[in-house]
Order: structure tokens, then sequence, then C-alpha cells
């Protein structure tokens, strides 16, 4: 049996697409909510050179996370016999 994998987790398992989607759009969501609360903190005085170092911290991780959404490349499986068949080929 085989499962579909696109990406390595961040513990470097392979997940499936919709598990790794999911926990990107967990990730966004994250970071959409810090934003907002760094914005609020500019708003109420905070002082923005720290401010500005968090956002940029936040939008990083959220960059990353929009990256991991984006399907990658599509790899091609390949059937036992085959394998056999390309080992055998280069045996020759």
């Amino acid at each position: 049996m085989f499962i579909s994998c696109r990406a390595v987790g961040e513990d470097g398992v392979q997940l499936p697409f919709d598990v790794l989607e999911q926990q990107a759009r967990r990730e966004i969501a994250d970071c959409d909510a810090n934003l907002r609360q760094h914005r609020a903190a500019l708003e109420a005085g905070a002082d923005p050179a720290i401010v500005t170092g968090w956002m940029a911290e936040t939008q990083a991780r959220r960059t990353a996370a929009e990256t991991r959404m984006r399907p990658g490349p599509q790899r091609q499986r390949i059937s036992r016999e085959e394998i056999t068949r390309r080992l055998a080929a280069i045996r020759r």
C-alpha cells in the first residue's frame, strides 16, 4: 500500500499533503493572530523597534507556512518490477 506523500514534516517524517496543508493553515492563522497583537501593541505605544522585530519574525514564519502549502514536484512511483529491471540493466 502506498500513501501519496508530497513533503516532509518539520520532524523529518513524510506526511500526506493534506496533513501538511492543515498544519500550515493553523500556522498561518496563529501568525495572523500574532500580527494583530503586534499591531495592537504598536498602537498602545510599545517600542516600534522591538515590535517591528517581532513582526518580521512572525511574517517569516507565515511565509514559510505559505510555502509549505504549495504543492511540490510530483514524484513518479515505479513498480517493483521496474526497479528490478533498472538494477539488472546497471549490473550488465
